[in-house]
């Protein structure tokens, strides 16, 4: 499948829980959550995906579990942005490698 249909599949979701839930509006972390959690669960995560890429066994499990933490890690809406933006695009890619395996022809 292409970047596209995926996108168009991501988009059709987004609008069913739009339609389920409303507009959404939750703060990043619970106001009772510690601050040092993510930012210590963000740099295990970081250690063990580098760890295992170097030794070649690194999942995507792996992977996108470091790249979620970080952004639950940052401090400022801009950098949560962005880190939001690398796990969007390693889902996309791990989506990607799903329909590879699978055989999809690209549309």
């Amino acid at each position: 499948m292409s970047r596209e249909s995926i996108f168009h599949e991501i988009d059709a979701e987004r609008k069913r829980q739009d339609v389920q839930w409303g507009v959404q509006a939750h703060p990043m972390v619970p106001a009772d959550a510690p601050v040092l959690f993510f930012k210590k669960a963000a740099e295990y995560a970081r250690n063990n995906c580098d760890k295992r890429a170097t030794l070649g066994t690194a999942s995507w499990y792996d992977i996108l579990r470091e790249e979620f933490y970080e952004a639950f890690a940052e401090d400022f809406p801009v950098r949560q942005r962005e880190e939001l933006v690398q796990v969007a695009a390693v889902a996309l890619e791990i989506i990607e490698s799903i329909d590879r395996a699978a055989g999809r022809k690209k549309s």
